[in-house]
């Protein structure tokens, strides 16, 4: 395997209670810019208004209780509000090839996404802390807020990172994600 000799530096967000958290009403009016049918809109809606459910156990029924998540609607907003963030931002994120041709473009790789857990990727340290305000300032118009345990690896040493909101960002030489632990190259 060919190692690239390049900084990078990935940004791990945890949006706070990101499922419970999101303005439903701003859920269904991103719904049409996806090409979503108004009926199946209507019903999406009736579906999430008011809903309730009840545990049923060999123990016995717990009381009903309000349903709050709707993570499938949930990684659609993502996903709009990730579309939204990068295309304000003048930098694509880290590259993987440069650009050869005209037919032949760079190709860069911006964001790594499962549900709620992001990993923002970036080859210039100065992009990552722009592209990380533009994610938050996005998300905070439909709900979800940035979270302390966000956390930096960087192949730079020493970096020094703000949330939008001025807390300090770690930067950290490892990093769970999703079971695997991931380590700075050196």
């Amino acid at each position: 395997m060919k190692r690239l000799n390049r900084d990078f530096t990935i940004c791990f967000l945890d949006f706070r209670k990101a499922f419970d958290s999101l303005n439903r009403e701003v859920m269904f009016n991103i719904r049409p810019l996806y090409g979503i049918p108004q009926p199946i809109i209507a019903a999406i809606k009736e579906l999430y208004t008011d809903s309730k459910a009840t545990v049923i156990t060999a123990d016995g029924e717990t009381a009903f209780f309000d349903i709050e998540a709707a993570p499938f609607l949930f990684i659609i907003v993502l996903d709009y509000v990730l579309r939204l963030s990068l295309d304000t931002i003048n930098h694509k994120g880290l590259q993987l090839h440069p650009r050869r041709s005209r037919r032949q473009p760079a190709i860069h790789i911006t964001d790594l996404d499962f549900d709620d857990d992001i990993a923002l990727t970036v080859d210039l340290v100065s992009n990552a802390e722009s592209l990380l305000h533009s994610l938050e300032h996005g998300a905070s118009a439909v709900g979800p807020r940035n979270e302390s345990k966000t956390e930096v690896i960087s192949s730079v040493q020493n970096c020094f990172f703000l949330s939008s909101s001025g807390s300090t960002i770690n930067q950290v030489t490892d990093f769970k994600y999703f079971g695997p632990i991931h380590e700075t190259l050196r």
